[in-house]
């Protein structure tokens, strides 16, 4: 297996977009933690199978996706609808074991090695987080009202709904993905500009902090 490496990300159209490779291929990714397991188009996929054809059963954990200088077995996948806006769509799978770190400020991401969370995310606000049944990561934050809701990443339109999660006040938006709670919002990713946010699942903590 090769190892694939992807230091950039940028915001389009509401999506978070990385350039990555898939063993040797590279690829345009999205990352999307409202989704339970990555998906490959199925062009990809029948690239990378063993017989050309869309077969998963000879793609899980024969590929990694690369991020920083760590790579991540596709463990999971699963063929992805058309009309997709990447070859990849990288869901909240590939955090299971290891803590990401995304700068949105200056574009850059890094896979973290557990025990160096503590350090990385030492001066950051921890917000508490979970993943749903069906896959959601999602956080907690505060309605306006004072009421608990929980907060997904993403999302490109929908109604405004002001929100409070940890010290900071951000605009999100209802409704959030299917995947994640009833009753939750979406927190795009444009709302995030100029922060560094450690997703750390091994841990069941958003850190949040402006960027430096």
């Amino acid at each position: 297996m090769s190892a694939a490496v992807s230091t950039k990300i940028a915001v389009q159209a509401g999506l978070l977009l990385l350039s990555a490779r898939v063993d040797l291929h590279p690829v345009k990714a999205v990352f999307d933690p409202s989704l339970p397991v990555t998906t490959l188009s199925a062009g990809l996929a029948g690239r990378l199978s063993a017989d050309g054809d869309a077969d998963l059963r000879s793609v899980r954990g024969r590929h990694v996706i690369g991020l920083d200088h760590h790579v991540v077995p596709l463990r999971s996948v699963r063929v992805a609808a058309p009309g997709r806006a990447a070859p990849v769509t990288i869901g909240s799978d590939l955090l299971a074991d290891n803590p990401l770190d995304l700068d949105l400020a200056h574009g850059r991401i890094r896979l973290l090695e557990p025990r160096d969370a503590p350090r990385a995310t030492r001066g950051m606000t921890a917000v508490p987080a979970h993943v749903t049944p069906a896959g959601c990561l999602e956080m907690a934050g505060t309605l306006e009202d004072g009421r608990a809701v929980s907060v997904a990443f993403g999302g490109t339109g929908g109604e405004p709904v002001p929100v409070r999660i940890g010290d900071r006040s951000l605009l999100a938006m209802r409704p959030a993905p299917g995947t994640c709670s009833p009753g939750a919002v979406s927190l795009g990713w444009a709302a995030l500009a100029g922060s560094r946010i450690v997703i750390d699942r091994p841990r069941d903590t958003v850190w949040m902090a402006a960027a430096r």
